[in-house]
């Protein structure tokens, strides 16, 4: 069953976010940041999403915005300290991530080639139940509530080293726009056209 992402699903769809993409960097500040990056995102209410539910609990999430500026801004500014406290732990083990921080701000800049502001943030589904239509399911509804909120055209982005995530996009419509790099990896940026309802 799929139904909207509520401020108490936070804590399990960080634990989801950190397994299903734990190449990326935000899982590196821990689950705890993560779930105060999703809490600040719903109670700033410049983010909307969805869960899969199984026996009640969380096993996959889509979390997208109408503008990435938006969704950094308010919940930098609402949860900064939070956000702070939570990343210690992480980088007192690897200091080395501080750098990284830094370069998180610069993440919506190096999105600023493409002009359509609304993204698809973070797309998971846990690792014992991929392959069976969840993702699509999750992605269906997050297109559906994107239409409804007038969103044409929308970005995502994906390490170019998940090769699965990028033939999904692709045998889907998404069309390539870009690649940038940040972190030291290389990403790719692709768009996708809402069909008319």
């Amino acid at each position: 069953m799929i139904v909207p992402m509520q401020r108490s699903h936070a804590e399990a769809v960080a634990r989801l976010h950190a397994d299903a993409l734990s190449d990326d960097f935000l899982p590196s500040l821990g689950v705890n940041f993560l779930r105060v990056f999703y809490e600040g995102a719903l109670d700033q209410r410049v983010a909307f999403g969805f869960v899969y539910l199984q026996d009640q609990v969380p096993r996959g999430f889509v979390l997208g915005c109408l503008d990435m500026h938006v969704l950094f801004r308010h919940v930098l500014i609402s949860r900064m300290f939070a956000l702070g406290l939570a990343a210690i732990p992480s980088i007192l083990r690897h200091p080395l991530l501080l750098r990284k921080v830094a370069e998180t701000f610069l993440y919506p800049s190096k999105e600023d080639q493409s002009p359509y502001p609304a993204e698809m943030v973070t797309l998971g589904v846990d690792a014992t139940l991929r392959g069976r239509g969840i993702g699509l399911a999750l992605i269906d509804e997050f297109n559906r509530a994107a239409r409804e909120q007038g969103v044409k055209v929308y970005k995502l982005t994906v390490l170019q080293s998940n090769q699965v995530a990028n033939s999904l996009y692709q045998r889907l419509g998404y069309q390539l726009s870009f690649d940038f790099t940040l972190y030291g990896k290389k990403w790719s940026l692709y768009t996708y056209e809402l069909e008319k309802p």
